[in-house]
């Protein structure tokens, strides 16, 4: 059985990629957890927009309002 030492390069690269791959994984965490937030917030903006252009269109169309 052979030994294979890393040379100190090796070992910081591969150190760097592992804390690369921790921190990934903390912000798609971080992603998760604001995704549902993220859709009620554009359900609401679509919403009020929605019932904007309603009421833009009544007071256009319509006559309707002050």
């Amino acid at each position: 059985m052979s030994t294979t030492t890393k040379s100190p390069t090796d070992q910081l690269e591969q150190a760097w990629k592992i804390a690369q791959a921790m921190t990934d994984v903390a912000r798609k965490q971080q992603e998760m957890r604001l995704a549902p937030w993220q859709v009620a917030f554009a359900g609401m903006t679509a919403g009020a927009a929605l019932f904007a252009a309603g009421i833009a269109f009544g007071r256009f169309f319509l006559g309707a309002g002050p």
